[in-house]
């Protein structure tokens, strides 16, 4: 795992292991499962059919887990779609759709 490129991410490694009990393994096994889980592709695919209901729960699974990983650009990126979505509001939401793709990407290339 490599720590300097997680950083730049916007990802708190540290605070995720210690999240862990201090288990580097499982913490790293956890940031792999984040990546494989659909909850992102669902959010994608959700608000391109318009369908509130699918991409809050979507946005709200996303953000939990980067909460608990401590993905800290990613939660923060994600909070405003979350309350957004909440309301069934789609207005302006491509700005923070770019913004979480670039923070997917970072996460997904610091783990390659």
């Amino acid at each position: 795992m490599n720590f300097e490129k997680l950083k730049k991410a916007g990802v708190n490694s540290f605070e995720g292991i210690e999240r862990f009990r201090g288990n580097q393994q499982l913490y790293e096994s956890f940031l792999y499962k984040f990546m494989d889980d659909n909850s992102y592709s669902n959010l994608l695919a959700a608000i391109k059919k318009r369908d509130a209901e699918s991409a809050h729960f979507a946005a709200h699974s996303l953000k939990g887990n980067a909460a608990n990983l401590s993905l800290t650009k990613f939660y923060n990126d994600i909070l405003p779609l979350v309350e957004k979505l909440k309301n069934k509001n789609f207005e302006d939401i491509d700005k923070i759709l770019l913004q979480l793709e670039n923070d997917y990407r970072l996460i997904e290339e610091a783990l390659n």
